[in-house]
């Protein structure tokens, strides 16, 4: 064989080996092209499956939802018809009418006051938070605010707020305020007698500033499911009297009552112990030594006992006897300054309350 010959068949052998070499490479890209083109042709698939399908929800999810929904709406009604029970109502009456009650209801929550420690536990006068429309030269109300002051003077008078404090045995009513709406007031009515007292609106103390509550008037919540009216109590009472009218007021059976903030704050001075006595002291008499001579031997004994050794520093905490450092009788319970924020939830939309974005009133 000549040289020739090797050499081509040399090219062709190396021909083929590349040849087969490119088809190899060549088979696993068509391969791998048609397994990515059917993956791609799937996924259109489904896109337009999704594309083409209904909207959710399903018919079996449509009626699970209708049948929730007709839970909740039961839910919610007999919620509302029972909540409905501590709705004030808002009678029509004439504004001469009204002022007419206010008076008599006034004078009958003076007259039935309970005496406690003494004394009646309102002055003569009271208003009750309505000295705007009492006394001789007394405003007439709006007719259109006649409902709305029914409500407040129920919540007030009729088994409300004064029954409360009257059970509870309060010690003394120092004011009692109301939610003034009425145009041309725009502080609330103070409740002192009708010769005085304070306003809501008017000069009040840094500490009564920083802990009362500035009702908005009435807001309906915005959808009309509910509205709520604030009133505003000052007593002074002991701290059992306190806490049992506040127990009342949140347990009422007639109104729908949250107590949204209360003071207590002493009324007193700090108890001063009596000073010992001095060595220059008399002597005491033939019936005091016996009992002098008891204290003094219990003090000894007691300073004994807390000197453990020289050199420590021994705290006496009275050299009193112990009748003298026992308190009793009004000095245990004293009265306390207590100021109540409540506010009165009426349920649904209150005809007597005007819904928000309504005319004002003309003047």
């Amino acid at each position: 064989m000549n040289r020739s010959n090797v050499i081509l068949i040399a090219a062709g052998a190396v021909v083929v080996v590349v040849s087969g070499a490119l088809a190899f490479f060549a088979q696993g890209k068509f391969a791998a092209s048609a397994k990515a083109e059917k993956r791609i042709k799937s996924d259109r698939r489904k896109l337009e499956e999704v594309y083409q399908s209904e909207l959710f929800p399903s018919d079996e999810n449509v009626e699970a939802l209708k049948a929730q929904a007709e839970r909740l709406a039961s839910l919610r009604a007999v919620l509302t018809n029972d909540l409905v029970r501590y709705n004030t109502p808002a009678p029509q009456v004439t504004p001469p009418r009204f002022v007419q009650a206010l008076n008599f209801m006034t004078r009958s929550l003076v007259d039935k006051a309970p005496i406690v420690d003494g004394k009646k536990c309102v002055a003569p006068g009271f208003a009750f938070g309505f000295d705007r429309y009492l006394g001789p030269t007394a405003a007439m109300p709006e007719a259109e605010d006649v409902p709305r002051l029914l409500q407040q003077l129920y919540v007030i008078a009729n088994d409300g707020i004064v029954k409360a404090l009257y059970d509870a045995q309060v010690s003394h009513i120092s004011a009692i305020s109301r939610e003034v709406f009425e145009r041309g007031t725009p502080a609330a009515s103070g409740g002192g007698a009708r010769t005085g007292g304070r306003r809501r609106g008017g000069p009040v103390s840094a500490a009564a500033s920083r802990h009362s509550r500035s009702a908005a008037p009435s807001s309906d919540g915005g959808n009309g499911l509910f509205s709520s009216q604030h009133f505003r109590v000052e007593v002074q009472a002991r701290q059992g009297a306190a806490i049992d009218f506040l127990n009342r007021v949140a347990g009422m059976e007639k109104f729908f009552c949250v107590v949204t903030d209360v003071t207590f704050r002493k009324s007193g001075e700090d108890i001063i112990l009596p000073a010992a006595r001095s060595s220059s002291d008399d002597e005491p008499s033939a019936e005091e030594a016996p009992r002098r001579t008891r204290h003094s031997r219990g003090s000894e004994a007691t300073e004994a006992k807390e000197a453990p050794g020289e050199g420590l520093a021994v705290q006496k905490v009275s050299s009193l006897p112990a009748e003298l450092r026992t308190m009793s009788g009004p000095d245990v319970d004293p009265l306390l300054s207590v100021v109540a924020e409540i506010d009165v939830y009426y349920f649904g939309r209150n005809p007597a309350i005007a819904p928000a974005g309504s005319a004002p009133k003309e003047e």
